[in-house]
């Protein structure tokens, strides 16, 4: 894929931009519009039956005056990010996929380099590693990283989606879409950095701009306390993962 020109490369690019922009224009937008307006219809005021039978529309009359007070204002405020929510519900679908098109582009390169360098060491006797890497051994480190995540991925995920701060859809959206531009910009540099840090990192400031928008709104405060353990972790690991590879090295010498 590197050797690729530059025309194809542009290609490529823009004629997939242009297929997924067709369909989301011609049946995604309409689709989520007509979901969102069915939605809303359900919300709208209720029937009930008189004493005849009949169906009769609730019908509340609210002053204008008392449309200024703070609980209408505040119920209002929630139907329009429940609206919000329900539209970036889909946009989040996409933004996932390119946060798994980055993942796989860094971290799985991250996982499986050592073994790749030993295989190609072994099969052509030199370190110069000319051939590619083997795509059977890619697809064994990304099957690796799914099946890790389906055993031991569920207390990660509650504590980067739920115990750091409130993640929404259109929130999350914002998350995934720094963190995979950061980590796709990366591994174009050639620079192996981890996504996970820079996941944790988008959630927890993107819960601090919400905190300082909304100060009121406690669920959208960000555990700090947390995210500083995780830092403390991420500082643990190296000299842990260097005193390992010592005592090794000096056990087999």
């Amino acid at each position: 894929m590197e050797n690729l020109p530059m025309w194809e490369v542009l290609t490529i690019s823009f004629s997939s931009m242009f297929i997924v922009a067709v369909v989301c224009y011609f049946f995604l937008v309409p689709w989520l519009r007509r979901k969102i307006l069915k939605d809303a219809d359900k919300e709208s005021p209720q029937m009930f039956k008189n004493k005849a039978g009949e169906s009769v529309v609730s019908v509340v009359t609210v002053s204008t005056a008392s449309l200024d007070t703070p609980v209408l204002k505040e119920q209002q405020r929630n139907n329009d990010e429940e609206n919000v929510n329900k539209l970036f519900h889909f946009l989040q679908t996409l933004t996932a996929v390119f946060s798994s098109f980055a993942h796989g582009g860094n971290d799985v390169s991250n996982a499986i380099g050592p073994l790749i360098a030993i295989w190609l060491i072994y099969t052509e006797g030199s370190v110069l590693q000319k051939s590619e890497s083997p795509i059977l051994l890619l697809l064994y480190g990304g099957f690796g990283m799914c099946l890790g995540l389906w055993l031991l991925g569920t207390r990660v995920n509650d504590t980067i989606g739920k115990n750091i701060t409130k993640i929404t859809p259109t929130t999350g959206f914002t998350v995934e879409s720094s963190a995979a531009s950061t980590v796709l910009l990366a591994s174009k540099l050639g620079i192996p950095i981890s996504s996970t840090h820079c996941i944790v990192g988008s959630v927890a400031f993107v819960g601090w701009m919400n905190a300082k928008l909304d100060a009121e709104n406690k669920e959208k405060k960000v555990d700090w306390l947390l995210f500083r353990s995780i830092i403390f972790a991420w500082l643990i690991t190296l000299p842990a993962a260097g005193a390992i590879i010592i005592t090794h090295v000096q056990m087999n010498t």
